[in-house]
């Protein structure tokens, strides 16, 4: 979050009255406490203790060098003289209450303030003899919770006659045209038999959890099914859950069914045009499987917690001017019921070397790092090394005898050289047990092993 116009002026006068409020949303009674460096009144916020002792230090962080989202956390100390704090935390759930630190001025409206971390209480412990030291961290719990707390695995409660060895699997989350294209072989998503007649009379096999837009090509045992009166894509609801199912007219319940696919479509109910734009795929992914949740016959809405005008504009755009054939592209699935967000979100940045941070408002942003854009935005963090100039020569890391691992140059500060350090850029591509492997689990493939 950038500062707003109203306090980069107000920072910029010698006489500028600014201060940091600590706010955390306390379960009731309690009710949100607020704290500051010194004790001040505000006409919005109401009274704010001077009982926040140590702020410590946040820092910024982006995507490692596996482009693997990195949490933010902040530790801090609060004076607790009333035990306001103690009595508190044995009676009522603190964790995962707000946390907001915003520098906020008289002269400035709250709504300008500006918000240097939002996220969630994670930790406290005491420190004697009335503080408590606290850790605030970013509120990833939503991406940190397995699938199958939000994916509803097939029962008998919605498929009575499911057989014992089918009980309990996923129906794949399906992104992308899954098909034979790259090598000619029978790929696709294999489809899981749940018992029960079809339209048509024969067997029913659930392809995928919600309504994808069309199948490619049906195969039973290798062999494809031409007929389309032999087997057909149909959507079937459970419990005001939906389901892309494969009918066929004859008894297919030993066979191994192969279907490939299209996915979701940019419809929750069925209709639309493709969703394979990493960018736009992996903001679905997110909005209607970790954050969000669908309706029957609709896609949620984009969730406050994730920055969707970052997917939605520049960095679907840059994906797609990227290759192969005009465009990055996809074909996914997923089946994993005990994958999480953050595990496929941090898949899809290595595929398609995208960088994913909190912002300091606690929001989850994906970017691209695009080098033909003329206009970065300033919120984006970025390593930038102010009057600092190379003291030495290059050196880089070799992982084997023909690859580079890393650049290392090293810096000082010009002209007493007093501040000097190191700094080394990673090739993230480049691994240690193998250097020229390259695995694209988001990018254009096949589902099957």
């Amino acid at each position: 979050m950038a500062l707003s116009t109203a306090m980069a002026t107000e920072l910029g006068r010698r006489t500028r009255r600014v201060n940091w409020i600590l706010s955390i949303a306390f379960p009731s009674p309690i009710g949100t406490r607020r704290y500051s460096p010194l004790g001040v009144s505000s006409a919005s916020l109401g009274h704010c203790a001077g009982l926040l002792e140590d702020m410590g230090e946040i820092d910024q962080a982006i995507s490692n060098r596996e482009h693997a989202l990195q949490r933010v956390e902040w530790e801090f100390s609060i004076l607790d003289p009333l035990k306001e704090f103690e009595q508190g935390q044995r009676r009522y759930q603190f964790f995962g209450v707000p946390v907001t630190l915003q520098l906020a001025s008289p002269n400035v409206q709250p709504v300008d303030w500006y918000t240097r971390f939002s996220g969630i209480l994670w930790s406290w412990k005491l420190k004697p003899p009335r503080a408590w030291t606290l850790t605030a961290a970013s509120n990833d719990l939503a991406l940190r919770t397995p699938l199958r707390r939000k994916i509803p695995l097939l029962t008998r409660y919605d498929w009575p006659g499911i057989p014992s060895e089918n009980v309990g699997t996923m129906a794949p989350l399906c992104y992308g045209r899954i098909d034979s294209y790259h090598d000619g072989s029978v790929n696709g998503v294999r489809c899981i038999y749940v018992g029960e007649e079809s339209s048509l009379g024969g067997s029913r096999f659930v392809v995928a959890y919600r309504r994808i837009l069309s199948t490619l090509g049906i195969f039973a045992n290798g062999t494809e099914v031409t007929n389309p009166a032999t087997g057909v894509l149909v959507y079937v609801t459970k419990n005001g859950r939906v389901f892309s199912c494969i009918d066929f007219s004859t008894d297919r319940s030993t066979q191994e069914v192969i279907v490939e696919v299209e996915g979701y479509p940019t419809n929750g109910d069925g209709t639309g045009t493709l969703i394979e734009n990493p960018a736009t795929a992996v903001q679905h992914f997110l909005n209607n499987f970790v954050l969000g949740e669908p309706t029957e016959d609709a896609w949620a809405s984009d969730s406050p917690l994730l920055v969707t005008s970052y997917l939605a504009g520049e960095t679907a755009d840059y994906l797609d001017r990227r290759p192969p054939h005009g465009g990055q592209k996809i074909g996914i699935l997923i089946d994993n019921p005990d994958t999480t967000g953050e595990e496929e979100l941090n898949k899809c940045c290595q595929s398609h070397e995208l960088f994913a941070f909190w912002t300091d408002d606690g929001q989850l942003a994906i970017r691209a790092d695009d080098v033909d854009s003329a206009k970065p935005d300033p919120s984006l963090p970025l390593i930038e090394w102010d009057q600092h100039h190379v003291v030495g020569p290059f050196t880089y890391g070799v992982e084997s005898d023909d690859v580079i691992r890393s650049l290392i140059a090293q810096y000082g500060y010009i002209p007493t050289l007093g501040s000097q350090g190191t700094l080394e850029v990673f090739d993230p591509f480049v691994d240690y047990d193998n250097s020229e492997s390259l695995d694209m689990p988001w990018g254009p493939g096949v589902a099957l092993d």
